[in-house]
């Protein structure tokens, strides 16, 4: 519903009641969220929609000029036009409700200005919004503990201190009114905290013509971050033609784990008296780790490039040659261990055409029986890759050495590494984890050594997620400890104990704890029953206390960590520094 009441508009759908008002400039004066009852009221300063500025000062005085409301089946829509025309300044400020109980905020803006000059725009309003609770909780676009996808940027999000209701404001671009040229959503979605919300200000340079400035689309929230976060997953997975993930023949790289590099030259992985690969050897060290699941042979890099022969060539080259390969992915095949080669773009000659490439790659499936092929230093895939390959085998995997940075090659790229460094903290988190939870993304860090390491295996358990074994990084020799190895073992037979709930397509992260020092990511599985609960602590201190509030417990269980307990409505307990905690819950009502 649309409403135009003198110099007011009231704007209202299933969850929000907006009233903006037209008398001073254009701002909202009151928003309500329908689901908890509550409205907030805003000044003239504190709602306004828009703010230009110049190195003089603020461009105020805007006059509305003309209101037009419009509607079709699916979206309400009502446009507010004007001008402060001693700055030769024009806005058009757009609300459209839709199907999604959203109300979605556009402003456009054009200038006359002969010699244009510097200016900036931010909005009052959405630094200004707030809830009528002084413990709130805010989640910012920008988070730092998630690592950085060129495709992916959170919402806002603030919620009251029960993390219940609340308003999640999605910063899109989906106007097609007009060219979205000066659309600074890209700014808004570069805010990290309070301060840098309080005071944005986005540089423009307008042209004759509206083009988009900023877009808001704000939801109500009833149940949290965990709604808004599943809420943003919905929309994000919107994006993309998931069908790959679907096929049966590629859904075994899922219920993998433990992935290991293999340097073939390497004393772990060479037998040098004999001149072959020892696979019985390699296969019986990995149990230390709880078994391999894949192999990545590699064998050609850094003795590529020395002379005239080829990535090809070198196949060729291998001892036994490929059929030498071959006999090496049949011992593992034996053993339930998959096979991956490396394809290597930077090694492709100018003579050589992408036809040409692709047949090289679907002979190489054909002579050597391998499950899959590592795209070293790729985040994309040639599109004539695929359907060579399932000429010859369907169920050859792509396993990209960095994530996909496009929507066609995430589409087409259905696991990836998940690389990090060394020193990043355990907390840091993976955004393709959680928004497309079939897409498997073992952690690696090739450097890491001591503690380090420690990090990368805890980050894997904090984040339910594989690992890359890689010790030989091209002959520096950055082994596990024995107690590092016990730690992956451990946790292997844990995740495949509990694939249905690590598989789930709801994780959460950042599931709201009873304290800020600890982080928490929550696995469910896809029918409810069960969740498990993974705990971080941030600080260099053991934490002992609460960390949940939770109801409806029919079981719980710790699988990693020190001892947590349930008094009935609050799950508690120690959580140490350097290890993360896993506790799997089991729901009398099959789910909460």
């Amino acid at each position: 519903m649309i409403e135009k009441e003198g110099q007011v508009l009231v704007l209202e759908n299933r969850a929000i009641r907006m009233k903006v008002r037209l008398d001073d400039g254009i701002h909202c004066e009151i928003l309500t969220h329908l689901g908890q009852g509550t409205a907030v009221n805003y000044g003239p300063e504190t709602g306004k929609f828009f703010r230009f500025s110049t190195r003089r000062g603020e461009i105020d005085h805007f006059c509305v000029e003309r209101v037009d409301i419009l509607q079709d089946e699916t979206e309400q829509l009502v446009s507010v036009y004007a001008s402060c025309e001693e700055q030769s300044l024009h806005v058009r400020l757009s609300l459209i409700l839709g199907e999604n109980d959203a109300v979605h905020i556009l402003l456009q803006s054009a200038s006359d200005r002969e010699c244009p000059e510097e200016l900036w725009v931010c909005c009052p309003f959405l630094a200004n919004l707030t809830l009528p609770d002084p413990q709130e909780r805010r989640y910012y676009p920008n988070n730092s503990l998630f690592r950085a996808h060129p495709l992916f940027t959170f919402p806002y999000v603030l919620t009251d201190h029960n993390d219940r209701y609340g308003f999640s404001v999605a910063f899109p671009t989906l106007s097609e009114i007009a060219p979205a040229v000066q659309n600074r959503n890209v700014d808004l979605k570069k805010i990290s905290s309070r301060k840098e919300l309080e005071n944005h200000r986005m540089p423009l340079r307008l042209g004759r013509v509206l083009s988009d400035t900023f877009e808001l689309e704000i939801s109500a929230l009833a149940e949290g971050w965990r709604e808004a976060f599943a809420q943003y997953r919905r929309q994000q997975r919107s994006r993309f033609d998931l069908c790959a993930y679907s096929r049966p023949d590629l859904q075994w790289m899922r219920h993998t784990v433990l992935h290991h590099f293999t340097y073939l030259y390497s004393k772990e992985s060479w037998d040098e008296k004999n001149g072959q690969v020892a696979m019985d050897k390699l296969l019986k060290d990995g149990e230390a780790f709880g078994g391999y699941d894949t192999l990545t042979l590699w064998h050609q890099y850094p003795r590529l490039g020395v002379d005239s022969r080829t990535q090809w060539d070198f196949f060729d080259d291998f001892p036994g040659g490929r059929d030498g390969l071959r006999s090496i992915a049949d011992a593992a095949h034996q053993k339930g261990v998959k096979v991956f080669l490396p394809y290597k773009p930077w090694d492709i000659g100018n003579d050589q055409s992408m036809n040409e490439t692709s047949d090289q790659v679907r002979q190489l499936v054909v002579d050597t029986g391998i499950d899959g092929f590592f795209l070293d230093t790729m985040d994309s895939v040639p599109a004539t890759f695929r359907p060579a390959l399932d000429s010859v085998k369907p169920g050859v995997v792509f396993c990209s050495e960095v994530h996909p940075s496009t929507c066609s090659a995430v589409e087409d790229i259905t696991s990836s590494w998940g690389k990090s460094k060394a020193s990043d903290p355990i907390e840091r988190l993976d955004y393709m984890r959680f928004l497309l939870p079939e897409h498997p993304a073992p952690i690696i860090s090739r450097w890491a050594t001591g503690e380090g390491k420690t990090r990368l295996i805890e980050r894997a358990i904090f984040s339910g997620t594989g690992l890359v074994i890689w010790q030989d990084v091209f002959g520096a020799w950055l082994p596990y400890s024995v107690p590092q190895k016990e730690r992956i073992k451990k946790y292997k037979k844990i995740w495949l104990d509990n694939q249905e709930i690590f598989l789930g397509m709801h994780p959460t992260p950042l599931y709201p704890t009873l304290h800020t020092t600890v982080l928490c990511n929550r696995f469910d599985a896809d029918d409810g029953s069960v969740s498990i609960f993974t705990f971080c602590n941030t600080t260099d201190q053991v934490f002992t206390g609460d960390l949940l509030a939770l109801q409806d417990i029919q079981g719980m269980l710790t699988l990693l960590g020190q001892e947590i307990s349930w008094n009935g409505t609050v799950l508690s307990g120690s959580v140490s520094p350097d290890a993360v905690s896993m506790v799997r819950i089991d729901w009398k009502n099959g789910g909460n």
